[in-house]
């Protein structure tokens, strides 16, 4: 009788293996995962309304009043140089992440990528939050709030007392 419990059973070398009892465990363990993946998929929906969903890439994406040359010119006016990041003679890139929400108005500016300087890291933040509202993004004719990434480049003028006379 105890050839009938394990039929199935089978010599593989080093170590016996009761093919049924695995079988069944691989399918268990499949539809675990199955299931988990699917929580974790959905997890980030419940409890969010459509209205507070931020959306990446969109139909049409938002756009700054005036275009790209209009924002250029804003940060370009807008940001004041940190006087101890002169004196320091520190330069870099700030990425700056923020959301473009359905009024166009700029809300949740964070740093994306720092610079290494704390001071550049502030004052990018700072004139992001200063920024008009935008005309706001659109997706399926809709307007939707949009998660926005734009670099922000401090780059010391070549001449020493261009900071100076300001």
């Amino acid at each position: 009788m105890q050839h009938l419990l394990f039929i199935g059973y089978y010599d593989c070398g080093y170590e016996k293996l009761f093919i049924p009892l695995r079988r069944k465990f691989a399918i268990v363990m499949k539809k675990t995962f199955l299931l988990l993946s699917l929580l974790l998929f959905l997890m980030p929906a419940i409890g969010q309304s459509q209205n507070d969903l931020v959306f990446g890439p969109v139909d049409v994406m938002p756009e700054f009043p005036g275009g790209q040359r209009a924002l250029f010119q804003f940060l370009s006016d807008n940001v004041k140089y940190p006087p101890l990041s002169v004196q320091r003679e520190e330069e870099g890139r700030v990425i700056v992440e923020f959301i473009v929400e359905k009024n166009g108005s700029v809300d949740s500016v964070a740093v994306a990528r720092s610079s290494g300087y704390d001071a550049l890291d502030r004052e990018a933040m700072r004139v992001v939050g200063l920024m008009p509202k935008w005309s706001p993004g659109k997706m399926r004719g809709e307007t939707v709030r949009v998660k926005y990434t734009m670099p922000v480049n401090f780059r010391l003028p070549k001449e020493k007392d261009a900071y100076k006379a300001k």
